[in-house]
């Protein structure tokens, strides 16, 4: 019994990071197991809301976060949709004119950085919220 707890716990841990091995960077979160630290993830985001008129304005989205430093780990592909249409329904809830535009690359262990938001002119009433699809997997 006592072998078996040890070759089943062996096998947890040799096997939850693998998904951060398989998965591009950019696709999930890879923050359950220790290859968290494994990956040096970095992100350049910016949101603006711009109106009829053209004018913009920066959003500031570490104010949406309970604990403004955690903002970063919503950059992936498996979590941005669930954001932007959080941040979606919050600004229309506020009753805030104009579109939300989104600009969000990031970097996997100081690779190139890699759009994860397609140009479009509201993420909100774009398909996936605007979010890019997974990269092909090699």
């Amino acid at each position: 019994m006592r072998n078996l707890l040890v070759v089943a716990f062996l096998a947890v841990q040799l096997l939850l990071p693998l998904r951060g091995v398989l998965w591009s960077a950019h696709d999930t979160q890879a923050d359950f197991s220790w290859n968290m630290y494994t990956r040096l993830y970095e992100c350049r985001a910016d949101y603006r809301l711009v109106d009829a008129q053209q004018r913009t304005q920066k959003m500031d989205i570490p104010r949406f976060f309970r604990a403004p430093d955690r903002y970063m780990t919503v950059y992936r592909r498996d979590t941005l949709p669930r954001f932007h249409a959080w941040l979606c329904e919050e600004h229309r809830k506020r009753g805030e004119p104009g579109n939300i535009v989104a600009t969000v690359r990031c970097s996997a262990n100081q690779g190139p950085y890699v759009a994860l938001v397609r140009p479009v002119h509201d993420i909100c009433s774009a398909p996936d919220y605007g979010v890019e699809p997974e990269e092909p997997r090699p």
